[in-house]
């Protein structure tokens, strides 16, 4: 299955977080990825396709939507006075928190995408931004990816073993490809 991203879902999901994580103190644009991430990724295990179709990249915090779709699209919804962007200073360091300003259109979404979704808020809502990066770091498919590259989505069909191997990865892409996934 040839997978295609779609700005206008990516758009609607990123507020869809935003909007759902407002009484999230925890929530940063660090779990915003991670959200998008674990949606994306669980709807195409069990659906065979991703909802947004936006490709994830492994960097050091853990899977990130790549740059030059994810920028674009998110620095769309603040032009447009959709979402801003908080800097809240922490114990830490800034927290960057995405702040919805306007209702997602949940239209462009089915049922089951829509179930994922909040299932994945529910799953994470309790997590820092530091948690949901070390949960991200035991993904099969970040471990087995070095920093800047792609994670492809057949490596949700990976299971954990330690340490991965380049046959592991090439067992998971022919197990999509039998599936008719890529």
């Amino acid at each position: 299955m040839q997978m295609f991203f779609n700005k206008e879902k990516l758009a609607e999901l990123i507020l869809f977080f935003a909007r759902h994580s407002q009484d999230d103190r925890l929530f940063g644009s660090t779990k915003l990825n991670k959200l998008l991430f674990a949606a994306d990724f669980t709807a195409y295990g069990h659906l065979g396709r991703s909802i947004t179709g936006v490709s994830y990249i492994h960097q050091e915090q853990g899977p990130t939507p790549k740059p030059d779709q994810f920028l674009p699209v998110r620095d769309g919804l603040i032009r447009a006075h959709k979402l801003t962007i908080i800097e809240d200073e922490t114990y830490i360091g800034i927290k960057k928190r995405p702040v919805a300003h306007s209702e997602p259109d949940l239209s462009l979404f089915d049922e089951v995408e829509m179930d994922l979704c909040w299932d994945t808020l529910e799953s994470f809502k309790r997590m820092s931004n530091t948690e949901i990066s070390n949960w991200s770091h035991n993904i099969p498919g970040w471990r087995y990816t070095k920093q800047g590259e792609e994670i492809p989505y057949s490596a949700v069909y990976l299971w954990e073993k330690q340490p991965l191997t380049l046959e592991d990865m090439e067992w998971a892409q022919n197990a999509a490809r039998e599936l008719n996934l890529t």
